[in-house]
């Protein structure tokens, strides 16, 4: 009986086992999909959130070089403002630059310059200010400006400093009433940059570290 029965049993193992089999299968084929779908899934929300990381990244990064552009820009303002008040200060110590400023084309730069209502920025582009520019009739008012005036100090550079061009002297004319390179370069309808370009070329000229407007007054002083 025993071994009968142990056979019996064995065959219906053996009846059983292709269905186990089948199933043990149907289940391996639900799980690879499913660990791959999840694993796809958990690959696309790392990815997300390194797209979302980088994007703040770059958000922060845009705000960071607006504040350090409006801070740069302050910085410029701030630094015209108290290189114009040195060179007024100078101004006032020499009489003969006074008298040479309260000549008509003088004072109408001066003036246009200094209009509270329109004041001249580095933030706007010099083609605003197109309408204020110097004409070649008003320059040549000033050239004879300042020859009335100085004259004989600028001859003596030309002597000096044989390499000086005619824009040179322009901006150095300029400089004398006190104008900064924004209000230069609107004048002349040349870009900020072009001006500072023209101001270090000068102080090496000169052999001068400050501005330009500072450096004519001390070389005045010693003629």
């Amino acid at each position: 009986m025993l071994l009968s029965e142990a056979l019996y049993k064995n065959d219906s193992a053996q009846q059983n086992r292709p269905e186990l089999l089948n199933a043990m299968a149907y289940f391996d084929s639900i799980g690879i999909p499913l660990f791959y779908i999840r694993s796809k899934r958990h690959e696309l929300h790392l990815e997300t959130q390194l797209i979302e990381k980088q994007q703040a990244y770059e958000t922060e990064q845009r705000k960071l070089k607006k504040r350090l552009k409006q801070s740069d820009e302050l910085l410029r303002e701030l630094t015209y403002q108290v290189k114009q008040q040195q060179t007024q200060t100078a101004v006032k110590d020499n009489n003969k630059v006074s008298s040479f400023m309260e000549e008509p084309i003088c004072q109408h730069i001066i003036k246009i310059c200094n209009d509270v209502q329109r004041p001249i920025k580095s933030t706007i582009p010099v083609s605003e200010y197109a309408d204020i520019a110097l004409t070649n009739r008003q320059k040549a008012q000033l050239y004879d400006a300042v020859a009335r005036h100085y004259d004989w100090f600028f001859e003596k550079l030309k002597k000096e400093h044989p390499n000086l061009k005619e824009k040179d002297f322009t901006y150095c004319y300029l400089c004398l009433l006190g104008l900064n390179n924004v209000q230069i370069a609107a004048l002349l309808q040349k870009t900020p940059s072009t001006i500072w370009d023209r101001e270090k070329r000068l102080q090496d000229i000169f052999g001068k570290k400050e501005s330009i407007s500072i450096a004519l007054y001390t070389l005045l002083k010693n003629k």
